[in-house]
Order: C-alpha cells, then structure tokens, then sequence
C-alpha cells in the first residue's frame, strides 16, 4: 500500500526529527546522522526491492530499491481522480505532495522515480483521469524547484501542453462537424489527440511506421 509506506517514512522522519530538535537544539551532527539513516532506509534493497533492466535491449538487471515507485504510485493516488483524493481538500493534498518531495529528495536513483511518474502521468492525462489539472502543472513545477533532471521535466511540461493543444483541435473539430454529417456521426464520441513522440516516449528517428485504418464514418472527413 503506497500511502501506509509513505506515512509510515514521514512518521519516522518527523519523530527523530522533533527528536533532535527538542533535545539537542538541531544539532548539526545528529541532522546529519539523521539524513543519512533516512538515506539508507529509502535506498535499501532487503525487503523492498525490485529488479529493472539495464537497457531496452538488455537482458541484464539491476536491483533497486522498490520506493522510487511506491512514491510514484503514492503521487498518482493523489493526482488521479481517485478515493483518497476526492476525500482531501486541495490544501491536503498540496501538504502531501510537499511530504513526498521530502522523501524524494533522499532516494539515490531519482530517474527509477521520473520513470514510473512520466507512465502514471500519461494514463492520467490520456484516460483524462487528473483530479486537477492545475495541481499536474504544479507538480511539474515542484520537480523542476527540487532538482529534477531538466530533461525529464521538460518532457513533462510538453505533455501537459500537448493536452492543452489538444483540447482546442477537438473543439474545432467538433464545431466543424456541426450540420456536415446529417447526425450520422455524434462530435461527443470523438476525442482525438495528437501527441509529440519525442515527450511521450513513442516514434522518433527509427520508429516503424504504423499503418492507421480509419472507420468508415471518419473518412469523409479526411482531406484526400
């Protein structure tokens, strides 16, 4: 469970943090004894652990610690429309963000987390399922604040475009459809998106071309 993970993590973090605050006064020593064994904790690969390739084409595997995706899995369960989002005020779910930044900051291979974020993103704004666009944006932007790779959150901030864009292309569509199909053909069941590949993780130089068979429906539509 991804959301008992990270507050168990927080609530370890927080009780030897008032610790070392109400005790030694934030002794500087035992700040750093303290991030180093959360450091260790996060990264450690006994219990939760999981095994990623090493490339695309590799059969070779590396092991990881498996937080990189609970805290990914965590970030989704609060920026899809889900259960525990619909039950947080917006300023809770902000404050829980912010917390998982925090254990962010301490996992060694920030890229495993990039990773499973940049899928779960993708299925949110797709399957339009983001509780919140504006709270999407402002993620991005927490990543990009906190050190993230420049490229991985550029790739994100294209995508969040892309859908943008997209929804203004479907809403000529739709108005150009308006008396041209005599009802045969209903605009509220049409939702194209056209995506950059090189955001997304699809096509580029050397990807194969797919042949696309449109519905019978469709064609008039489509300029010869």
């Amino acid at each position: 469970d991804p959301e008992k993970y990270i507050s168990q993590l927080l609530n370890m973090f927080d009780r030897f943090s008032t610790l070392v605050k109400e005790g030694f006064y934030d002794d500087a020593r035992l700040l750093t004894a303290r991030d180093k064994a959360f450091r260790a904790l996060v990264n450690d690969t006994t219990i939760f652990r999981m095994e990623l390739p090493l490339g695309k084409k590799s059969r070779n595997t590396a092991v990881e610690s498996k937080c990189p995706e609970l805290l990914a899995n965590y970030c989704d369960l609060l920026l899809r429309k889900t259960q525990l989002s619909k039950k947080l005020t917006s300023e809770e779910i902000d404050a829980k963000l912010n917390n998982l930044l925090l254990v962010l900051k301490y996992i060694a291979n920030k890229d495993v987390f990039m990773r499973f974020h940049k899928a779960h993103l993708s299925r949110r704004l797709i399957l339009d399922m983001s509780a919140d666009q504006e709270k999407e944006e402002a993620m991005v932007n927490k990543l990009r604040e906190c050190g993230m790779p420049a490229e991985h959150v550029n790739k994100l901030f294209r995508m969040l475009q892309d859908i943008e864009v997209n929804k203004d292309l479907n809403s000529s569509f739709k108005k150009s459809l308006t008396g041209m199909n005599n009802n045969k053909l209903s605009s509220d069941l049409i939702n194209i998106k056209i995506l950059n590949g090189g955001a997304w993780g699809r096509g580029g130089v050397g990807s194969e071309r797919v042949r696309v068979s449109l519905p019978r429906e469709l064609e008039e539509f489509v300029p010869e």
